[in-house]
């Protein structure tokens, strides 16, 4: 197995656990449960935290591009402090995007550059 392959298998590792932990339900904790064997009713609890606010189900896209815009939206809006909304510092375009395409058995079938680094150019 050579480099390039095991920096794939370790990518392709990394996101798989990525999907399953997004995947996995929250734990719950009992809300009236003090920790030392006491109980609290309800009305003598605080508000509620406020959660993120709207429903997992976004608009539906008609086609891969819409799918690749909304997706796009979606990542902006969960990170507005570490997404860009023009353009991006030098420093991030000297990384390069790639897109890797997979066989069935996790080798590498094909690497295709997306974004060259601006200094290669």
């Amino acid at each position: 197995m050579s480099c390039t392959e095991r920096a794939a298998s370790r990518v392709l590792a990394g996101a798989l656990a990525l999907a399953l932990a997004a995947c996995s339900s929250v734990p719950t904790k009992d809300a009236g449960h003090r920790g030392n064997g006491s109980r609290t009713s309800p009305s003598m609890q605080g508000p509620l935290p406020a959660g993120p606010q709207g429903s997992l189900a976004g608009p539906r896209s008609r086609n891969w591009d819409q799918f690749r815009q909304l997706a796009a939206q979606q990542l902006v809006a969960a990170s507005p402090g570490r997404t860009y909304d023009s353009v991006p510092p030098d420093v991030l375009l000297a990384v390069p995007v790639l897109l890797v395409q997979l066989n069935g058995d996790g080798s590498v079938r094909r690497v295709e550059v997306l974004r060259y680094p601006r200094q290669a150019r």
